[in-house]
């Protein structure tokens, strides 16, 4: 699922949480919207992450491209996943 930007701003943190104990790497892609639907990677070689845990968070994002502008567009894709069914991703951003 797609969620819009609502404002211009630098991505702080991530914190991730499931309501059970498992493992999954999800990788966060941007698009602008005029450039919709062609996506990038944003978070670089460090992606959202569990590893054998219900929750996780970071407030580094060393690798991440962290700028969005208003009415940018980001996704959350599933790179691999393991005993886990669902998973709520909260992205920090500071205007």
């Amino acid at each position: 699922m797609d969620v819009t930007v609502p404002y211009s701003g630098t991505l702080v943190a991530y914190r991730a949480t499931s309501h059970m104990t498992g493992s999954i790497q999800l990788n966060v892609t941007k698009a602008t919207y005029a450039a919709f639907p062609t996506f990038s990677l944003i978070s670089g070689a460090n992606p959202v992450a569990l590893a054998a845990a219900v929750k996780n968070e970071d407030a580094v994002l060393s690798g991440w491209s962290v700028s969005v502008d208003a009415g940018d567009l980001l996704d959350v894709e599933v790179m691999t996943a393991s005993a886990v069914e669902r998973v709520v991703v909260a992205l920090k951003l500071t205007i």
